[in-house]
C-alpha cells in the first residue's frame, strides 16, 4: 500500500521529511496538517531597513488571510532578517530560484511595495488574480495598482510632497494593501545563539544591561 502524503500541507518539502516528522515522528496527516488554501507572494527587495519594517504588516495580513501561506522574495543580504519568521513559509533569494518560482507557481495575491523596476518586473511576471503595489505597464513603466500606491510613488518622485508627509511608512503601506491597522513592532526572531552573542558584545563594550540602552546607528539614512 502507498503511504498517504499530504502534498497540500504547508510543511511538505518534497525532497526530505518535514520538521514535525523529524521532531515527533508523526506521519501524514497529523495534528500539524495545514493545507495551503491560499498562497500570497510578497516582493520586498530594496534596503534592508525597509525589508525589516515591512514585517510589521505580516500580523495584519495574517488576520485578513488566516488560511494563507506567505512566500517572500528578497535580496540575499536580507535573508537573515526574515529567518525564523513565524508568518513565512518560504523565503526566496532574488536570482534563479526566484525566477523558477515565478515561472512554475501561481498565487492568489501578489504584494510588491517597491517602486523599483526589478521589483515591478517580478510582480508583473508572477501569476496571480490580485496584485497590490507596483507592476510594469506593457511599455515597461512602473505603474501603481491603486490610489494609495500612486500617492506613495509621488512622494518618492517629488521632494516637496515627501517633506509634507506626516504618515508613517507602515501606515502608507497598510493603505496600499487595504489594511486598517499595521503592527508597530518588527517581526524579527533571533535565535538563542544570537541573543547570547549580542549580550557578550555589550559586555565587551562595558554596557550596563541593568539600565535602559539607546542605540544610534549614525550610518543609516
Amino acid at each position: 500500500m502507498q503511504r498517504e502524503i499530504a502534498f497540500d500541507c504547508r510543511f511538505f518539502l518534497g525532497d526530505r521529511p518535514c520538521s514535525w516528522h523529524k521532531q515527533e515522528k508523526v506521519v501524514c496527516t497529523c495534528d500539524h496538517y495545514y493545507p495551503n488554501r491560499e498562497r500570497i507572494l510578497i516582493i520586498k527587495l530594496d534596503a534592508m531597513g525597509d525589508v525589516l519594517r515591512t514585517t510589521t504588516l505580516l500580523p495584519a495580513l495574517a488576520e485578513v488571510h488566516p488560511d494563507a501561506t506567505f512566500t517572500w522574495i528578497t535580496r540575499p543580504e536580507s535573508l537573515p532578517l526574515l529567518a525564523n519568521n513565524p508568518y513565512l513559509t518560504d523565503i526566496v533569494p532574488l536570482g534563479s530560484e526566484a525566477l523558477l518560482l515565478l515561472l512554475t507557481r501561481s498565487f492568489d495575491r501578489v504584494i510588491n511595495l517597491d517602486a523599483g523596476k526589478v521589483s515591478a518586473e517580478l510582480a508583473t511576471l508572477a501569476k496571480a488574480s490580485r496584485k497590490d503595489g507596483f507592476v510594469l505597464s506593457r511599455k515597461g513603466n512602473v505603474t501603481p495598482t491603486n490610489e494609495a500606491a500612486r500617492a506613495w510613488l509621488e512622494m518618492g518622485l517629488f521632494d516637496d510632497l515627501k517633506k509634507k508627509n506626516t504618515r508613517t511608512y507602515q501606515d502608507c503601506m497598510a493603505g496600499i494593501l487595504g489594511l486598517t491597522t499595521a503592527r508597530s513592532q518588527y517581526v524579527l526572531k533571533l535565535t538563542e545563539i544570537e541573543w547570547n552573542q549580542a549580550g557578550a558584545h555589550l559586555e565587551r563594550l562595558g554596557v550596563d544591561r541593568g539600565i535602559p540602552i539607546v542605540g544610534l546607528n549614525t550610518g543609516a539614512g
